[in-house]
């Protein structure tokens, strides 16, 4: 079967201990994305963390076919990017939820020729855009900066050459361990030395909290980024042009997680090092307007709900990191799919469904524009990992379209429990006639759909 589209909101990181894909450094969500893309498929629209837009050159590297350029990725081009969906989750109980990281939603169209790009529902010409971000007015000046620069040459913090001896660092000087090291903004003490110490270091730890600071008479450990001058003075003319206000304030409208992101911090130019800067010299050369000025002591703050606690015990989202997507996040996704993804015949698939709140959607979407039900469920797919997110996602589509055994049928061999991000063969959705019996075993869902289905799910609760 032809998949047209894919949606959903794919799980940020796998948070098992004993797996090997552990972190935020082993993001799943890109893995979603690379699956959507190994099948041709036409769009894709998932909800993700922002580091798709601003954050390392590891993360946005998964998306673009040159470094250089945020925006186009290879065949597929950034169509539109909303920064709406941090209110937006919920755990399996219904309760509001923070998924501990900014995130947006955006949408991928391949073979997109058009030079148009919409960022929270206005138009950008995507060949000037270099900087995406959440607030229209700190985009703006990000973008022109970058522009009106293109001569100088850029910044170039690197973290490659740390120190990389044993991690049993210690707080005081002792005997043994002699050699300071900057972990991440604190003086801590190691055993063993490298080429560092002696050299003219501009030191930015990576939690942008901490000032960027001058020092030759340390090294630094890998949680920190460096860049080398060749004498003090040019060094103190660097930290001079990092301590404006502009410069300050680029870092912090950039930074992911409350962390530097080396990537942007490289787009900032560097500038003649022969003399020291200010704030007044700074903005006379990138003529920052009054109004522009103003940003620099705006507060760039994100949206965050507040977490839930269920009376029902423990949250399945702080064993797992589950959450759930809202029925209105869901609709203002499908609000801005392009009109041909609603056609009959197109085939749209969510590869981590949960209990279907996407899958469900698709659903009431399609019969709402007049389509036959039988239609609808046939061209909805549903992939889940957990047995029991997909037990619950059937029961719920049968409950909504009626529990007859031609669409009992379609729902088993379109919604199934597998790995859709490791292995998954998308060619096993095969289209069917509703006379002919699937060859997948229908026990479970005969079984478990007439109980499930009385169950009631309301709005407010509904997750997937």
């Amino acid at each position: 079967m032809n998949i047209h589209a894919f949606h959903g909101n794919p799980p940020y990181q796998n948070i098992d201990k004993k797996s090997k894909l552990r972190g935020a450094s082993s993001s799943l969500w890109k893995q979603a994305v690379k699956v959507a893309r190994s099948t041709g498929t036409e769009m894709i629209c998932f909800i993700t963390p922002t580091n798709m837009f601003s954050g390392s050159e590891g993360d946005t590297r998964e998306m673009v076919q040159d470094q250089g350029d945020m925006l186009v990725g290879g065949q597929y081009s950034i169509a539109s990017v909303d920064f709406d969906t941090d209110d937006e989750f919920e755990d399996e109980f219904g309760n509001p939820c923070n998924v501990g990281v900014d995130t947006c939603r955006w949408m991928m169209i391949k073979n997109d020729d058009s030079d148009s790009i919409q960022v929270n529902g206005d138009n950008y010409e995507r060949s000037k855009l270099q900087y995406i971000h959440r607030d229209k007015e700190v985009m703006k000046l990000l973008n022109r900066i970058m522009r009106n620069s293109p001569e100088l040459p850029r910044l170039h913090f690197s973290s490659s050459r740390g120190y990389s001896g044993p991690t049993d660092f210690e707080l005081d000087k002792t005997d043994t361990h002699q050699f300071p090291i900057d972990v991440n903004g604190k003086l801590k003490y190691a055993s063993e030395m490298n080429g560092q110490i002696g050299r003219h270091l501009i030191i930015a730890p990576r939690i942008s909290v901490v000032d960027p600071y001058y020092a030759s008479d340390r090294m630094t450990e890998g949680s920190s980024y460096t860049m080398e001058s060749f004498t003090e003075e040019e060094a103190k003319a660097l930290l001079s042009i990092l301590n404006t206000k502009l410069y300050r304030f680029v870092f912090n409208a950039t930074r992911v997680g409350g962390r530097l992101a080396r990537t942007y911090m490289n787009k900032l130019p560097l500038l003649d090092l022969s003399q020291e800067w200010n704030d007044a010299k700074v903005m006379k050369l990138f003529d920052i307007t009054e109004e522009e000025k103003k940003l620099f002591t705006k507060k760039l703050t994100r949206s965050k709900s507040k977490k839930g606690r269920s009376k029902k015990g423990k949250s399945r989202l702080d064993k797992t990191g589950e959450v759930f997507t809202s029925r209105n996040a869901i609709k203002r996704m499908f609000d801005g799919y392009p009109q041909r993804f609603w056609q009959p015949d197109a085939v749209l698939c969510d590869p981590t469904c949960g209990n279907g709140n996407f899958v469900l959607e698709t659903i009431r979407k399609k019969i709402k524009l007049k389509h036959d039900t039988t239609q609808a469920l046939e061209t909805t797919l549903g992939v889940d990992i957990m047995p029991d997110n997909i037990e619950e996602c059937k029961a719920r589509v049968l409950k909504e379209v009626g529990n007859t055994p031609d669409h009992r049928m379609i729902v088993n061999k379109n919604i199934v429990c597998a790995d859709a991000l490791f292995g998954f063969d998308f060619i096993r959705f095969k289209p069917f006639r509703t006379e002919e019996s699937p060859k997948s075993d229908l026990s479970m869902i005969e079984l478990t759909a007439p109980f499930l289905c009385d169950i009631i799910y309301p709005s407010s609760r509904e997750r997937g």
